[in-house]
């Protein structure tokens, strides 16, 4: 799925990923390709992205967030983050 990450100043990371691990107030939240719509508040934590590059496949990088919302539509997802 494309994803974004992007505070206010700069964009943390653009690209596809394939698994997602999210920061969520009621828990830790996996969002896989092709993931039902949602809008999600996100607390102080850590982003985790398994990107889909064909360079690299599966690896991992990981974005330490204070605070953000996340919001997924026609399997892209934006992240907008304090951090």
């Amino acid at each position: 799925m494309k994803t974004r990450v992007l505070t206010i100043y700069e964009k943390l990371f653009e690209g596809e990923a394939k698994e997602i691990i999210l920061p969520g107030c009621d828990g830790e939240v996996c969002v896989l390709d092709f993931h039902q719509p949602f809008l999600y508040r996100l607390r102080r934590g850590y982003v985790k992205l398994r990107t889909a590059s064909s360079a690299m496949p599966g690896q991992e990088r990981n974005i330490f967030i204070k605070d953000g919302v996340a919001a997924l539509q026609d399997n892209s997802l934006d992240i907008l983050v304090e951090g």
